[in-house]
């Protein structure tokens, strides 16, 4: 669990919103991440050894959110 999504959850009054808008941010930054690590693996100018790492980080990426 992300550690903004733990101080919210530690927070008093907090809202259903707040935690939900928390959740939802921290799905967009991992989408974003997933997507930087496609490009960067696919670019040129990544060397092959660091381009098959990234994209063995993004199949095991995968892997954990779909279980």
């Amino acid at each position: 669990m992300s550690s903004v999504l733990q101080s919210s959850l530690l927070t008093p009054g907090l809202s259903v919103i707040s935690l939900r808008s928390t959740w939802e941010l921290c799905q967009k930054q991992s989408e974003i991440d997933r997507l930087y690590g496609k490009l960067a693996a696919g670019h040129s100018l990544v060397e092959p050894e660091m381009s098959q790492k990234l994209q063995e980080v993004l199949a095991r990426l995968a892997q954990f959110e779909h279980s």
